[in-house]
């Protein structure tokens, strides 16, 4: 018998992004629409830390503008959830626009990495449009089970983080890409919901989802795929949605996590 979860929704969201470095003055009149623009010192708590930066890709020089440079620029941007993601969008176009005014380098303090051009530019016309990896980051820490993996990014768009804990190394890269994909759907899901029913506080979605390879490329805007469906089911707790097999499989854990990836990606297949 299917299952839901309750999920909340929360009235307003919040979308933080910091100008490293800014080495001329911000000019007057930069913000838009609802961003606000705050002057930071080193040591401040939104700064994130070196380590995550550098293992999200930034380069030295970058590393380097962040422990010598005495202040920053913080850019939020609030706003309610749903499409488009306007709090979102404002920050990332009003954080752009400061970064290249002032000579500064804009990072994502959330998922700790360099904010790319292309992300400031992706303002899709339409929700289904809209790829996670952008905004949402999937990455993993080793521990003594396995790779702990999650996503980094979905809070600022109204829903819980998706997380698979013990996980083989070795799968780790599949994983991130179901991940992805499972993102995707969930912000989907969300968005389609608040726009049928105006102020939604919650929401009962399925436990358990379907995934195909047709998903995974749709979330990677990549050209469709056919083979066969896998089954998730979302387990929460802790602020989080895990990974965890579905009822009735009559495998072992790492037996599902091991078909999971063979159906979802045939080149894996040996």
């Amino acid at each position: 018998m299917a299952q839901t979860l309750t999920l909340p929704v929360p009235g307003t969201l919040t979308a933080r992004l910091i100008v490293v470095d800014p080495r001329r003055p911000a000019p007057e009149g930069i913000s838009r629409g609802g961003s606000r623009i705050h002057e930071i010192g080193a040591g401040h708590a939104a700064l994130p830390q070196p380590g995550p930066l550098a293992r999200g890709g930034a380069p030295p020089e970058v590393l380097d503008r962040l422990r010598r440079a005495g202040r920053h620029l913080l850019v939020e941007a609030s706003g309610p959830p749903g499409w488009p993601p306007r709090h979102l969008f404002e920050a990332m176009t009003c954080g752009g626009a400061l970064a290249h005014l002032t000579g500064g380098v804009l990072i994502d303090p959330l998922t700790s990495r360099l904010v790319p051009p292309e992300s400031v530019d992706h303002a899709p016309g339409d929700a289904g449009a809209f790829l996670p990896q952008h905004f949402v980051r999937v990455s993993g820490s080793t521990h003594a089970d396995g790779l702990h993996m999650s996503t980094v990014g979905l809070c600022r768009l109204g829903l819980p983080e998706i997380r698979t804990l013990g996980l083989p190394p070795y799968l780790g890269q599949a994983w991130a890409r179901l991940t992805n994909s499972l993102a995707y759907h969930l912000v989907q899901d969300l968005w389609t919901d608040l726009e049928q029913t105006l102020g939604l506080t919650s929401r009962e979605v399925p436990d358990e989802l379907s995934v195909t390879p047709d998903d995974v490329a749709m979330a990677e805007s990549e050209d469709p795929l056919t083979a066969y469906e896998v089954r998730v089911r979302l387990w929460p707790g802790n602020g989080y949605l895990t990974l965890v097999p579905p009822r009735g499989f009559a495998g072992s854990e790492s037996q599902w996590r091991s078909e999971v990836v063979i159906m979802l990606f045939p080149a894996a297949r040996i």
